[in-house]
């Protein structure tokens, strides 16, 4: 079984970073990226799903890891 909560999951998740060349998303990114979906997005976009795989492919080509929905913010 693995431990999703411990300490090799944090390990694991930078490690993978790393690897992929990835870097995790800093407050002032996902504030960025909330202006970007105001401005961009949401006047021509209504549908939630959507919305959030825009959000997901410009994290993906800024090589940001993407803050998941219930993840708790030191996660």
């Amino acid at each position: 079984m693995y431990d999703w909560a411990g300490r090799a999951i944090k390990r694991h998740r930078m490690e993978i970073r790393g690897a992929f060349g990835f870097r995790e998303c800093t407050e002032e990114d996902q504030v960025q990226l909330a202006e970007w979906l105001a401005v961009e997005l949401c006047g021509v976009e209504l549908n939630r799903d959507r919305l959030a795989e825009a959000v997901v492919a410009r994290c993906r080509k800024g090589r940001l890891e993407p803050r998941l929905r219930g993840r708790s913010p030191g996660w």
